[in-house]
């Protein structure tokens, strides 16, 4: 999951590469078993105005 997440990511941030575009991947593996990933991608506009989208998901039963 983890890699496609990464895959995922990476075709935002080079579909954007001539904008300024953040792009965050975090993953954490707990020791109960669970994995957390987020993904947030932010772009600010020349004026000031920007916008973010975040995805928030966790993988195991605990």
């Amino acid at each position: 999951m983890f890699n496609k997440s990464l895959v995922v990511a990476s075709l935002i941030g080079t579909s954007f590469a001539a904008q300024a575009v953040t792009v965050d991947l975090r993953h954490e593996y707990i020791d109960s078993g669970a994995n957390a990933d987020r993904v947030s991608v932010s772009h600010r506009f020349a004026n000031g105005v920007g916008f973010s989208v975040e995805a928030k998901w966790k993988i195991g039963w605990r």
